[in-house]
């Protein structure tokens, strides 16, 4: 519940949030760096089914970012450095892009997954904690080539990769062995007050043991779909998201095949709405159910969020949110959440 590990994102979406672009610093015609700190603090609480319940209060860093861009005629690259809660510094993003001309550009190396109506990064949230309790349905950062082509208003792309979910938020599962691979394709349209997009994902995963005996096999595929409408003359933001993920996982522990299935749902709908030039505040309303064959019922939950945010200059918001939960077959009855933010960007 504390969210200090953001696992989704969506470039295209996050910019279209009032004050969420990094303000790039450029030092020199062909570099530039951005890059933000966001610090909270924050008390969560679940309740038990079975009676009792678990809290946790913090106060500590939740991310520092800082991306170095550079680009020299029709080649672009970016490289950044990321830590979470200020621990050990990972690179989520390492990629070079070159750009064929009408509208065709291609990208190489390690990248943010296309899908995800939230932001990986803090900046472009309109709360604290994400609408999903099931956060994992969302990939993330990967590695991999992708091919984007533009016109119009419209954006469609195509992705090979080394996974679509990787063993951390920061990257892919680095194994292509035996055709362990994933791939994205992608469909987007913004005209800046209406904006939509489609992501489709499936990646294979084929583990050997020592003896190249099959040890497991992992499918997974998912569908992301949102969209946004922005009504200016009264400053309202509507977004609206659903999620589906099918997996299937064979494994063969002590040469007794088993088989397990699972199917997620996940829905918000979220409302964003100005006050004055500084207030705004945000309702969201988010569910989920999984039905998997090792759990003999379908487990949901309900998620009400409420969020307050103030914007004091260009480089400093701070946010609120007030969340409760329900939960249905899962060991928790309820959860709790309350928190205060602090984000700069640069």
């Amino acid at each position: 519940m504390n969210n200090k590990l953001k696992i989704a994102g969506a470039a295209f979406a996050s910019a279209l949030f009032a004050g969420s672009a990094l303000a790039e610093i450029s030092l020199n015609p062909n570099l530039s760096v951005d890059g933000y700190a966001a610090g909270s603090a924050q008390y969560s609480r679940y309740k038990y089914e079975a009676g009792g319940n678990t809290d946790d209060s913090t106060m500590d860093l939740d991310a520092v970012r800082l991306n170095a861009n550079f680009k020299y005629d029709k080649t672009s690259a970016k490289i950044s450095l990321y830590s979470p809660a200020g621990d050990d510094v990972v690179v989520p993003e390492a990629y070079v892009s070159y750009d064929f001309g009408n509208g065709i550009v291609a990208t190489a190396g390690r990248f943010l997954t296309w899908a995800g109506y939230e932001s990986f990064d803090i900046p472009a949230l309109n709360a604290i904690t994400y609408a999903d309790e099931w956060t994992g349905i969302i990939p993330s950062h990967h590695d991999g080539v992708k091919v984007t082509y533009t016109f119009d208003n419209f954006t469609v792309g195509g992705a090979v990769l080394d996974s679509v979910y990787g063993p951390t938020a920061y990257r892919g599962d680095g194994d292509i062995n035996k055709g362990s691979l994933g791939a994205e394709l992608y469909f987007g349209y913004n005209d800046q007050t209406f904006s939509a997009a489609a992501t489709i994902g499936y990646q294979h995963d084929h583990v050997h043991g020592l003896l190249d005996e099959h040890i497991s096999s992992d499918d997974t595929f998912y569908v992301n779909i949102w969209g946004q409408y922005y009504i200016d003359s009264s400053k309202t933001t509507l977004g609206i998201e659903v999620n589906y993920q099918q997996a299937d996982a064979w494994t063969s522990p002590f040469s007794v095949p088993a088989l397990i299935d699972s199917d997620i749902y996940t829905a918000q709908v979220s409302v964003k709405q100005a006050i004055t030039e500084k207030w705004a505040i945000t309702g969201r309303l988010s569910g989920g159910q999984l039905d998997a064959d090792n759990i003999p019922d379908k487990a949901s939950f309900v998620k009400a969020t409420v969020a307050p945010s103030l914007t004091l200059t260009e480089n400093l918001e701070v946010r609120g949110e007030v969340s409760y939960t329900t939960f249905d077959k899962t060991p928790y009855d309820d959860g709790f959440f309350v928190g205060v933010q602090a984000v700069f960007k640069f």
